[in-house]
């Protein structure tokens, strides 16, 4: 919730789970996205695309990876995307 403020966002929880599988799950059933550990993308779940968030030629990388429902258009989530990324190296400079 951290990463969201300090970007100017305010999440909307819809569902709170501990487990990665049943966090990417609920991805897969199109619950919304989730800001996942990269280790998730080899669960290679069907439905649910991964996308790295670093900071392509940075040394300061998060390890997180976005996950969302596949072709789902969602302006919401492209702008959070847009956000991440665009301020990648501060995030890393406090992780």
């Amino acid at each position: 919730m951290k990463l969201f403020a300090e970007a100017g966002l305010t999440a909307r929880v819809a569902q709170v789970a501990e487990e990665k599988h049943t966090i990417v799950n609920l991805v897969a059933a199109g619950i919304g996205l989730a800001i996942v550990p990269r280790w998730t993308s080899r669960m290679m779940t069907q439905g649910v695309r991964y996308v790295m968030l670093e900071d392509a030629g940075r040394k300061n990388r998060l390890p997180l990876a976005a996950a969302w429902a596949k072709d789902v258009r969602d302006p919401l989530r492209d702008e959070l995307l847009e956000t991440l990324r665009g301020g990648l190296p501060r995030f890393a400079k406090q992780a």
